[in-house]
């Protein structure tokens, strides 16, 4: 799920508690269920770049990661409690800005290795960094990550080639068409999601 998409009260999207109605669950008890899941949210970053909400929106989840009842009413508008306290979080994003917070400056200025500190800079909460026992940092997606993204079983390109095949017709693309594809995905900044549009 997108971060961005929710915010305490709904007064900006769907309210956070709507994060926890999964659909996919036994029908059987699936509190008991629901209440060991994987909440996977995407987009972190974009909420600590709006100040004017990321406070309560991480006041909100803190509350949520340290262990609370979430009331959810199903279908008959019956009520239906999920507690956090068993879930597994993982917060997700590109945080763009770090480079600036991480530039080394003087003799042999790079990149230093991002601190737990420069989450707190970039607008974390130290209580709910707190909450978060391990930080794990991807190198930059590249121009040969993005082809062979291309080439997956489950790319847009193999999409498009099912769909021409449905018509009749043997779409291919070169290496070469592939690279530049991918190498205008890379231009637009958005990594993989680019290639829809390169």
């Amino acid at each position: 799920m997108s971060a961005i998409e929710y915010s305490p009260n709904a007064w900006r999207g769907r309210d956070m508690r709507h994060m926890f109605e999964f659909d996919d669950l036994p029908a059987d008890e699936p509190e008991k269920y629901a209440g060991h899941a994987i909440v996977v949210i995407d987009e972190f970053d974009k909420i600590l770049c709006h100040p004017d909400y990321s406070h309560d929106w991480q006041s909100t989840m803190l509350k949520i990661m340290e262990g609370t009842d979430i009331v959810l009413f199903n279908q008959d508008d019956l009520p239906k409690i999920i507690n956090t306290s068993g879930m597994l979080f993982i917060l997700i994003g590109a945080f763009p800005a770090m480079k600036e917070i991480t530039k080394s400056l003087g003799f042999g200025a790079g990149q230093r290795k991002t601190t737990r500190q420069d989450y707190v800079t970039y607008g974390m909460m130290p209580e709910l960094l707190g909450r978060v026992p391990v930080i794990c940092e991807y190198k930059q997606v590249t121009a040969d990550m993005l082809v062979d993204v291309l080439k997956n079983t489950n790319s847009i390109y193999k999409e498009w080639q099912l769909r021409f095949k449905k018509v009749g017709v043997d779409f291919k693309m070169t290496d070469a068409e592939l690279r530049e594809m991918a190498e205008n995905a890379l231009n637009e900044g958005i990594g993989a999601r680019g290639l829809v549009t390169a």
